[in-house]
């Protein structure tokens, strides 16, 4: 999974909150990435949005082939973090992933998951 380390290395350039295998669940790597992203507010710091799978996906992964990228903007009134649109912050994701040659489907939803192929990268 080499190739998918280098693309979230690019989105953390990008300013994206990037985490792989991060937290057991949903709920608390957003938990975990909402604070992480208020310190970077409070130390003066941009965060476009976030992305990220969690154990549970990676296990999903190793089953299917199939790994599930969750990602959103990170915009709160009260962090006063600046992020953007989180359908932008999910084509954002497919175009760094693309250009590192990972296949990807994704609806176009911003609630979706978009779906990624590592394995299957050129």
């Amino acid at each position: 999974m080499e190739i998918l380390n280098k693309a979230f290395a690019d989105l953390r350039k990008r300013g994206y909150l990037a985490r792989q295998c991060f937290s057991c669940c949903s709920s608390c790597a957003g938990y975990a990435l909402t604070q992480e992203a208020v310190k970077k507010s409070t130390a003066g710091k941009t965060v476009r949005g976030c992305v990220f799978y969690h154990r549970q996906d990676r296990d999903g992964f190793n089953e299917s082939g199939t790994l599930l990228l969750r990602f959103g903007n990170m915009t709160s009134t009260q962090m006063g973090v600046i992020g953007i649109e989180s359908k932008l912050v999910g084509d954002e994701v497919i175009e760094v992933l693309a250009s590192h040659g990972i296949p990807t489907k994704w609806s176009g939803d911003p609630s979706a998951c978009i779906e990624v192929y590592p394995n299957d990268a050129k």
